[in-house]
Formats: structure tokens, sequence, C-alpha cells
């Protein structure tokens, strides 16, 4: 990068505009650099970047090269994660998705300004997802040769030459000579004031290759730009060794490149090497860097070494590299890649080595390479990538032949796409795998590529499927007499039976396992574990949940994995909600709070906000749940999670509603609803809708609460979700009955009761009699109406409740005396029941009541 000078002008109208910006607390400032190559794009916007930061006192500046982001698969997700890191989120954290990466650093921003320089911008780049996006504070720098079609918001600065007093201080600074302000003058105007050209002059001159006069003689006499022409007379001067090298390091398709791999490429002993680098290093043809490696300086240089290296020289070198990297990985597969170092520095080398590996024929090393690297890549998150290096594996193995390197290639796509729920993908080379493993007679590998295969059909709705392959895998284990194999198709086992709700079948599946891998003295069974003791909450067997819960706790403790045991502290918490013992709960919940604070997960923050809500609610701090449900739903919002965003959008419409607060509560399930649509959830926006439904009857908004009841009812009856379906029948009677339509809404309490009839529920029935007594009291048939009361009281009894709802059914109707002597009987049932709630509601309702004898103390031994 050529050294800062000049641009006076440049950088005060960029900092005007910067200041502007954050001085009014708009949305952040945007500059685009443009300009040609060489001119200097680079050093200007990191030098705006760095003032930039002192003007608006911003403490974090983030740089990335898109064009190098964009070579591979992963690159923009790899850019994306060093931005997050530099703000703080872990490792182990970051979002998979790019999409959810973007909105998290987004986010992030709002909350921690930055200053972000994007380099190289290409002009096709359709989404950028390391922008910003806005965020008040934030600064974008942006540099381009082009002008990206999504940057026309943005103020251009327009790049040209130096001026010619800043090209002398440039070419003396890098020089270190001194030379007659006429030549001086005579530079700047051959080379158009261009930086690169400048600096290339100046090392030029200061390494004794020629004079600048004889140099600028050169240069005019060459046509095209003035930084290859400077370029092309600094490597006639080279010698045939340092020239050749120049052109044989560029083949390497990583960023830069380390000291061995050129040992290997040059095919010279590491002395002779590191000298000929150090001579291209002090011509400002290859940067050096502090950890020892080496870079192209700039792409004009980059592309002419390409264009000066001879072809034979470069295939010989891209085979050499090729093998260095083979043997390499190789060399490591002792080691854990996901926690080598070495992968990371060189994968963007490594990926370039299977790509030209695999275009060049050389078989044996692109499936070598996929072995080493694969743990890395997959440790790494880094799917795309892995996804791409598998693919060549695999043709690879089947042009040689190889059906070790097919099945296991097979196997490591198979997790690849089940990964990405790519599920049809993933069965497909999961069978050929298995089909691969029975043709070599390898029962062990058979076993599990059907625990495999059984797992993803499972996932896929294929129970039966699931079931045969499992079992399949069992009996090889038995009669392998392998503990470990059996032990882990019980698990599998009862992870499918437990998937379609059958905790019956899954409990002992899952028990077994669990025996068997405390047989072995594996920690492979803290999965399990966890898995029973979910099992056993299901079922309502908490005190046996809670010992395995816990023991899986010290085991993930032991093993260092912090957000494993994050998750477990909120399945405690919940638990002990269960059993009422709320303050425990929110101690457990808020550990795990702590926890995935810490780890800057917020995805799993966001859920576990949820569950306090629930939690607080249960114990009556109802300020506090909507803390915690709001907390939630700021960060299910800003990182994009719509299901959680439904969710607790439901949640916060309940607590609204619960409170009268009508308008906060259509709200909150409007916004629910609008996330279950978004991502298909129909049975979530069907149930929300009922709940929407029910605030509208009490605001007095009947004609929407039909529409949105009648949208539940025609979800709910496609879906054969009943029990909901005889809820938003009822829901709709009740709608239509207070607008009037007494046919219509008899007709809807009639199919509510059809539904608890086909259910065999008598309070299904109960209820929606009780709707079709308001109907007949609404049509002046109060004469039908103690006959439906009757039918009621068949089914569920002579309880509270039904006097309650009869009673309600007269009042509605101004008919106190009827009401009123329900209510006292609902009074007295209550008494003899020891129903508290159910005898207070009827006391509040009684004394709602007008007219003589309305005491609640005196209706007290009404009717006992």
């Amino acid at each position: 990068m050529s050294p800062f000078v000049g641009r006076r002008d440049d950088l005060d109208r960029a900092l005007r505009v910067i200041r502007r910006n954050l001085d009014s607390r708009a949305e952040g400032a945007a500059i685009l650099v443009h300009g040609p190559p060489g001119i200097g794009k680079t050093s200007f916007a990191v030098e705006v970047a760095e003032q930039a930061a002192q003007v608006g006192d911003i403490p974090v500046v983030l740089y990335a090269n898109l064009e190098e982001a964009r070579a591979t698969p992963q690159g923009m997700h790899d850019a994306l994660t060093g931005f997050l890191l530099a703000l703080g989120v872990r490792p182990d954290v970051v979002p998979e998705s790019i999409g959810q990466g973007a909105a998290l650093l987004r986010s992030l921003l709002h909350e921690q300004p930055a200053v972000v320089v994007l380099d190289d911008v290409p002009g096709d780049l359709d989404d950028n997802p390391l922008a910003p996006g806005g965020s008040p504070g934030s600064v974008l720098i942006m540099a381009s040769r082009s002008r990206p079609r999504l940057v026309s918001s943005m103020r251009v600065i327009e790049l040209s030459g130096l001026a010619p007093d800043a090209a002398a201080e440039m070419f003396t600074s890098v020089s270190l000579g001194s030379v007659d302000r006429d030549t001086l003058l005579r530079l700047a105007k051959s080379v158009l004031g261009n930086p690169l050209a400048i600096r290339l002059a100046g090392l030029h001159v200061r390494q004794d290759l020629g004079s600048l006069p004889d140099l600028l003689d050169a240069v005019a006499r060459q046509r095209g730009p003035a930084a290859e022409a400077v370029l092309d007379r600094t490597l006639a001067r080279l010698d045939d060794r340092t020239a050749r090298a120049f052109g044989q390091l560029s083949v390497l398709g990583g960023p830069d490149f380390g000291l061995p791999v050129a040992e290997a490429v040059l095919d010279q002993p590491g002395q002779r090497v590191r000298s000929v680098l150090d001579r291209l290093a002090t011509l400002g043809l290859l940067g050096q860097r502090g950890d020892g490696r080496y870079a192209y300086d700039h792409a004009v240089i980059h592309e002419r070494a390409v264009a000066a290296g001879d072809d034979v020289d470069q295939r010989v070198a891209r085979t050499r590299a090729i093998e260095f990297y083979a043997n390499e990985v190789g060399a490591r597969d002792g080691a854990r890649p996901e926690s080598d170092p070495w992968f990371e520095v060189e994968s963007r080398n490594l990926l370039w080595a299977v790509a030209t590996a695999a275009e060049a024929e050389m078989f044996r090393a692109v499936i070598r390479l996929a072995v080493g690297m694969s743990g890395h890549l997959r440790a790494r998150g880094r799917l795309g990538d892995l996804r791409v290096v598998l693919e060549h594996a695999l043709v690879a193995g089947r042009t040689i032949g190889d059906e070790a390197a097919v099945a296991d290639t097979l196997s490591e796509l198979g997790h690849l796409y089940a990964d990405e729920r790519d599920y049809g993908d993933a069965l497909g080379v999961w069978t050929e795998a298995l089909n691969l493993a029975r043709s070599r007679g390898d029962r062990l590998d058979e076993a599990n590529r059907l625990l495999l295969l059984g797992q993803l059909q499972s996932m896929r709705g294929e129970e039966e499927e699931a079931i045969g392959s499992v079992e399949e895998a069992l009996s090889i284990g038995r009669t392998l007499d392998d503990k470990a194999l059996t032990a882990e198709a019980f698990a599998v086992l009862g992870q499918i039976y437990a998937r379609s709700g059958a905790y019956g079948d899954a409990i002992p599946l899952f028990e077994h396992a669990l025996t068997l891998f405390r047989e072995l003295g594996e920690a492979a069974g803290s999965p399990v574990m966890i898995e029973l003791a979910n099992v056993y909450t299901e079922v309502g067997r908490l005190d046996e949940a809670s010992p395995l819960y816990e023991e899986s706790l010290a085991i993930l403790r032991s093993r260092g994995e912090p957000a494993s045991e994050a998750l477990v502290l909120a399945r405690l918490g919940a638990l002990y909600d269960l059993r009422n013992e709320h303050e425990r709960a929110i101690n457990y919940l808020e550990r795990s709070r702590s926890i995935f604070t810490a780890l800057g997960s917020r995805p799993d923050l966001a859920q576990v906000l949820q569950t306090i809500g629930s939690v607080e609610m249960n114990r009556g701090e109802v300020h506090r749940a909507l803390a915690a449900y709001n907390s939630s739903l700021s960060i299910a919002t800003d990182i994009d999670l719509p299901e959680l965003v439904c969710r607790v959008s439901v949640d916060l419409a309940e607590v609204y509603a619960g409170r009268g607060a009508w308008s906060d509560a259509v709200d909150a399930y409007r916004r629910g609803i609008a996330a279950g649509v978004r991502i298909g959830n129909h049975h979530a926006v069907a149930y929300a809708k009922i709940g929407l439904g029910l605030v509208l009857i009490e605001s007095g908004e009947l004609d929407s609460a039909v529409v949105e009841l009648s949208d539940s009812v025609a979800t709910l009856r496609e879906f054969q979700e009943y029990e909901a379906l005889a809820d938003a029948f009822h829901a709709l009677g009740s709608a239509l009955l207070l607008r009037g339509a007494l046919g219509e809404a008899e007709a809807a309490f009639e199919q509510s009761a059809a539904v608890g009839r086909d259910l065999d529920d008598p309070a299904i029935q109960a209820n929606a009699l009780m709707g079709l007594a308001a109907v007949l009291g609404a049509q002046g048939q109060w004469y039908e109406v103690p006959r439906v009361f009757d039918a009621v009281t068949g089914l569920v009894g002579a309880n509270a409740d039904a006097y309650l709802a009869m009673g309600d059914v007269y009042a509605s109707h101004d008919r106190a005396t009827e009401a009123r002597s329900y209510y006292r009987q609902a009074l007295s049932r209550a008494a003899d029941l020891g129903d508290a709630d159910a005898r207070a509601a009827a006391r509040e309702r009684i004394s709602s009541l007008s007219g003589p004898g309305t005491s609640a103390d005196q209706g007290g031994s009404i009717g006992r």
C-alpha cells in the first residue's frame, strides 16, 4: 500500500460529510472512494477511516477486502465472522448463515458504532452483508475501481493523480535521495501523479537499478499505464532467478504465502529462497508481513507477475504447490485440524490447491487434501467451502475407482447436506454409501451407515423406514457383539420414537442405551442423559429428569462446553417451573442467561428470556414478565428470528389481554401473526388468530373478529387440529352472536359441539351448549334454556363453572333475577367443593347485579 501524502482537499471533503452525519445523528455516513488502479484508493480510505474514528470518537475500525472475500464460497462469511469477532462475539456462537450474521452485525453496530472500510468492492455486488445498514454513529467507507450499484446514495470521492508537490514528497520519502525539482516535476507529469508508479520509481532508484532520468526516458518510450511501465523497467533489471521466482509464485491462490511453500514452488533451499523473497520485497514487488508471510503488494503487481510467468514454469510451480499442501495436511493427520492454526492461516491456499488439483486431474492429491481439510472446515462452520471440497473429492474418488474414499466422502457429504436441511441430497449420498459398505462386506460400516440413514429418514417423517434401518443396525451390533454400536442404535431408536411423541416407547430405549454407555465408561452417554431427561420431563417424571440433567451438567463443565451447559440449565429452569418451584426455576434460567450473554449467543439468549418471561408470569410477576418478553422480542427482531418473534409476540399479547390492554394485545397478536405467515407456520398463525379474535370481541371490533376467526377455522380444519378448531368455532359463534347474526352463531356453536362429540370431549360439548343457550336467549326462547342447562350438567356435572356460565347467559340479556339465582347456586357449589376461585367469581358477579338482595353474604347460604 502506498504511503499517504497530500490529498488534503479530498480528505477534508470526506470528513465534512462524516461530521455532518454524526452531528445530526442521522443514519451513518457513507463514502465511496473511486479511481483507477494504483491511484491510492486503499491508502486514502484507511486514512479517512483513522481520522473519522478520531472525529467521531469511534474505538473500532473494521477492514475487509471484498474481492478476496468473494474468491471462495465461504469468503464473505469469513469476512463477516472477522467483523463479529472484533465486536466481541465469541467464535462458537457466530451465526452459520450470512443473513443472520449480517443482521447480528447491524444490531451490534447500533449499540457499538464502528468505522467499516470495504476495499476492492466489485462493480457487480448486489448485496453487502458487511455494511452497517445505516446504523447511527457508524461510518462506511468503500473503495472501488468501479461504481457498485448499491452505493448510488453515497457521497463519491473521485481520486485523481497526486499534485506535483505531493508526488515529489512521496518519491523523496521512498527513495531516500535528493533529486532536483525539475526532474521531480517531470516524474509527476510522466506518471500522471499515480502513487503506485511513484513508489515503484522511488524503490527503483533506492535499490540502484538506475537513475530517475533514465527511468523516465524508458517510461516515455513505453505505452500503457504508468505503474506498469515503471514495473516493467524494474523487472528488466532483475537477475534471472529472481525474475523467474516473481512469475512462479504468482500461481498461489491465497492472499499470501509462507516460506515453506515458496521453497517447494521454487525447488530451492530455504536460505536462497529467503534472499529472493527479500529482494522482491525491497523493490516493492512483494509485501513482507510480520508473521513471516509474503504477498504481492498490489493487484497491478500480481496481474503483471501472472502475465510475466513462463507457462511451463507456472505449470510445474502449480504441481509443486499442490503436492506440498497435500503432503502437509497428511503430515498433520494426527493433530486436531479444528485446533491447528495452520489450517486457518493456509485456508485460502488449501482451497485453491483442491480446485487446481481437480482441474489438473491430480485426483489422489484432491482426496488427500479433502480428508485433511474437512475437520477444520466443519469445525469452523465453513459449510460452503466444505461442500466444494467434498464434491471435488467425490468426483476424484469415482474417477480413480477408490471405493473407500468414495464411501468416506459420501458420509461427510451426507452430514453436510443434513446440516443444511437438504434432506433429499443427504438421503441419496447416504444410501449410496450404504450400498458401497454392503458391496465391500464391511458390516460395521454398514451398521453405521444404517444409523445415519435412520436418523435422516426420521427427520423426513418416514418413521417406519427409520425404525427399520436402525433395527437392522441394532441386529448387526448384536451379531458383532459391539456394545458401543448397540448402545448407539438404542439411542437413535429412542430419538425416533421421541420425535414422533411416542414417549412410552422411547424411554426404555434411552434407558438401555444409557446403561450400556455407563458400562463402557464413555462420556458419550451425556447426550443420552439429556434426551432421556427431556422425555421424562415430557411425561411428568420430573423427579427422574432432574438428576440426569444435573449429572450431564457436571460432564459438560468438565469438558468445557459452556454453550451446552447453558442449554441444560435452561431445561432445568423449565423443569422446576413445572414443579411450581418458580424461584429455583429463575435461578437456573438466570445462570443460563449469564452464560449465553458472556458467549454473545443472542439467539439462545432470546430463547432463555422468553422462558424467564413465562416463569415470571407463573409466579405473578407481570412487570418482570413483560420486561423479559420485550427483551426477547427485541433480540429476536434484531437478528431476524421470525419463529421466536411469533411465539414471544403471542406471549406478550396474552399478558396485555389479561390486563385489559386491548390495543397493545391486538398489536402484539398482529406482529406474531405476520412473523408466522413469513415462515409459513400456519398452525401458529391459526392459534394466534383465535386469541386476536377474542381480543377484538372484547374491544368491540366484531367485524374484524369474525374475519380473523373465520380464517383460523379454515386453517385448523385443513390441518385437522380439532381441539383448537372447537375453540375457534366457539369464539366465532360468540362474535356472530354479539353482531346479531343469530343463525350463523347457532351454526358455529353446533360445529363446535360436533367436534366435541367426535373427540368424545364433554367439556367442549358443554361449552358449545352454553353458546347455544345464549343464542336461544337472544331469540327469546328462554323456556328452552333450562333444558340446555340440564344437558350441560349431564356432561360435566353440576359444578360451579356451569352455574356461572348459565348466569352469564341470563345477565347478558339483563335478566337479573335468573342470573342472580344461578350465581348463588354457583357460590353454593363452590363452597361445597372448596373452589376458592369460583367462589370469588360468583361473589363478584352477584355484586355486579343491581337490585335488592344482592349482598354476597346474604347469598352465601342459598341452596344449602
